[in-house]
């Protein structure tokens, strides 16, 4: 097998790591793109006095409705690419403007039509395919508690045929069509990897860490 270039490969891997950060990681994005401090979004998102501060030490998760509140207060930040990392951090021209929001429909009734589709009769299946506790299923099903963004990405993940713009907003089809291919590295040419650097460069070249791999800063 031909060897890698080193730097690309760390690059790939450094854009992968980006898009797997978790929704408080995103979050600190959020403030250092908008030039801002912690106070000063939490103030603005009227969020609680150190509860972003606090979430961000220790690398917690964030409820749906502080979510949507960074949404309000943010509306050209894409909430799709919030809560997974998926598409570009600013909504464009393919963001179409109901997806501006999460607060379209219930993720509860989502959650219950997932658990429909697979033709699941118990609640202990749904359990054991996303890892959550049975109770915590039994509890989205009916409504009675809903998942934050955490959770919520654990059960995109759970089930790759369902569309992640459907299951944050309602929008659109419940399956997808698109094809992901597999992670493994080796399987991937150098110039595949430059070619999705070049893509995704432009959200990437203004952090500190990427600017280091790819040598912005030589």
């Amino acid at each position: 097998m031909k060897k890698k270039n080193p730097k690309i490969v760390l690059s790939y891997l450094f854009l992968r790591n980006y898009i797997n950060m978790k929704p408080i990681k995103r979050v600190e994005l959020i403030i250092q793109y908008f030039k801002t401090n912690i106070s000063a979004f939490e103030k603005r998102c009227d969020l609680s006095n150190n509860s972003i501060g606090a979430a961000l030490r220790r690398n917690t998760s964030l409820k749906d409705d502080t979510l949507n509140k960074i949404l309000d207060s943010y509306p050209q930040i894409n909430p799709i690419w919030l809560l997974t990392g998926n598409g570009d951090m600013l909504v464009n021209k393919n963001t179409p403007e109901a997806f501006n929001s999460l607060k379209k429909s219930s993720i509860c009734d989502r959650i219950r039509m997932i658990y429909d589709f697979k033709g699941f009769q118990q609640y202990s299946q749904f359990s054991k395919v996303t890892g959550l506790l049975e109770q915590t299923v039994s509890n989205y099903i009916k409504g009675k508690q809903k998942p934050d963004a955490e959770k919520m990405e654990i059960i995109i993940r759970a089930f790759p045929e369902i569309d992640e713009r459907w299951f944050l907003t309602g929008q659109g089809e419940m399956l997808k069509s698109d094809n992901y291919g597999t992670d493994d590295i080796s399987s991937i040419s150098d110039a595949e990897i430059i070619e999705h650097i070049a893509q995704n460069l432009e959200r990437f070249k203004s952090l500190a860490t990427f600017r280091i791999v790819v040598g912005l800063n030589d």
